[in-house]
């Protein structure tokens, strides 16, 4: 609901206009039940019933096709060790004066005589049901016939991608598969379906529940005669407050190496075949800071299901690279292949599977990418290649300059590093 009351936009593209939203007002079980007479635990409701219908018209059905009509007088508790259903309950009897009483055993219903004791019990009833388990939203219109668009935002898993990359050639074949999941109540059937890239700022703010401010509690002040005031000496001057040392912020960092995966496959896929695998029909949109890829195909999604669609099928220039980086690998280059988006849309991270000659070669990781940058795919470690780096550093004076009574020195500090 707090999302509901934060994005609700409702639009009467009629004659006819919104004049309003209601909902009902939140409250606790306890803050509904406030003033309901009947209260039931979820172990002994007929006992607490009977309880609570203490002075109320009732009809007790009884075993043996018996039945009492009367006023509740309540129920007699015995020793813990005695059998609940050896409990009395007594009644008195409609029309006289006679009292009578009957084990909680031989009780088969319960007829209310008394309308408020029964409304009581159904509304006790109806909170039980449906205190959690949804909210209802009411939108006045005008009189007439409407044309009434109604959205909200609801939180959703974020979708993910996964990539498939085909070295061939002078070009890559770069295939992107969008992966969503369906966490609604309900199946999704024939929708349509956009997937925005890029990191939109969300929240929840508390909209639903009544904020109540605290009150401080002023009590009557006490109407006393002071007794003499007297001053002795100079009032001192005060010291000035230090300021509280700021708390000191610590980053720990971890990194986990990646196992080796293996896939087989009796007959790799080849660069046409993976083309027509999946028909494409993604239409891109930007949105400022962010990127949506519409789906141009309905998409159907049973609840508590995920479902992959296809979101990129394009073809990209590429060269092959050796990388190395010392920090991450000292000893040996990493492969990767330089592309070129030329795709037309913003790629949004993920992993990617690369197969090169139709043989499976690596995988990695495809960074935020926007239309028409530049991106690196490091997929596998080149052990025929080692790498030996060593490092040094000197100083070196190089010169000497008077500028009245001032010498100033120029020395260089030299840094190198060899491969």
């Amino acid at each position: 609901m707090n999302d509901v009351l934060k994005s609700l936009t409702a639009i009467d593209d009629g004659d006819g206009q919104v004049l309003g939203v209601d909902y009902a007002t939140p409250q606790s079980r306890e803050q509904r039940l406030a003033g309901n007479s009947i209260r039931l635990a979820d172990d002994r409701s007929l006992r607490d019933l009977l309880v609570d219908l203490r002075g109320r018209a009732v009809r007790l059905l009884l075993d043996q096709d018996e039945a009492w009509e009367g006023t509740l007088l309540g129920i007699d508790e015995l020793p813990e060790r005695q059998p609940i259903e050896m409990t009395p309950v007594s009644l008195l009897l409609s029309g006289s004066e006679q009292v009578r009483a009957a084990p909680l055993g031989r009780v088969r219903g319960i007829e209310l005589h008394d309308e408020k004791a029964a409304a009581d019990l159904r509304f006790f009833l109806e909170t039980e049901l449906g205190q959690e388990n949804f909210r209802q939203v009411t939108i006045r219109l005008t009189p007439g016939e409407h044309d009434l668009a109604v959205s909200y935002v609801a939180p959703a898993p974020t979708w993910r991608v996964s990539y498939r990359l085909v070295a061939d050639g002078d070009e890559a074949l770069l295939l992107g598969w969008g992966i969503f999941d369906n966490r609604l109540e309900e199946d999704l059937e024939q929708i349509s379906l956009s997937l925005v890239a890029g990191m939109p700022i969300s929240f929840i703010y508390n909209l639903y529940e009544p904020m109540m401010p605290e009150r401080p509690e002023i009590e009557d002040e006490a109407r006393v005669a002071p007794g003499p005031v007297e001053f002795s000496g100079a009032v001192a001057e005060m010291a000035p407050m230090a300021a509280p040392a700021a708390p000191m912020a610590a980053q720990a960092f971890a990194q986990k190496a990646a196992a080796p995966r293996v896939m087989e496959s009796r007959r790799p896929p080849t660069r046409d075949a993976l083309r027509d695998a999946a028909v494409v029909e993604t239409q891109a949109e930007s949105l400022g800071e962010l990127f949506q890829y519409n789906i141009g195909i309905p998409v159907s999604v049973g609840r508590g299901q995920s479902a992959m669609v296809p979101v990129v099928t394009v073809d990209i220039p590429y060269r092959k690279d050796l990388l190395y980086n010392g920090e991450t690998l000292p000893s040996h280059p990493v492969a990767s292949l330089r592309l070129q988006n030329q795709s037309g849309l913003t790629l949004e991270r993920g992993p990617v599977t690369v197969v090169d000659g139709g043989e499976y070669v690596g995988e990695a990781i495809v960074p935020f990418t926007a239309a028409g940058s530049e991106f690196v795919v490091p997929y596998a470690v080149e052990l025929n290649v080692r790498v030996q780096e060593r490092n040094g550093m000197g100083s070196e004076l190089r010169g000497l300059h008077m500028e009245g009574a001032l010498m100033l020195i120029e020395q260089w500090e030299i840094r190198w590093r060899e491969y």
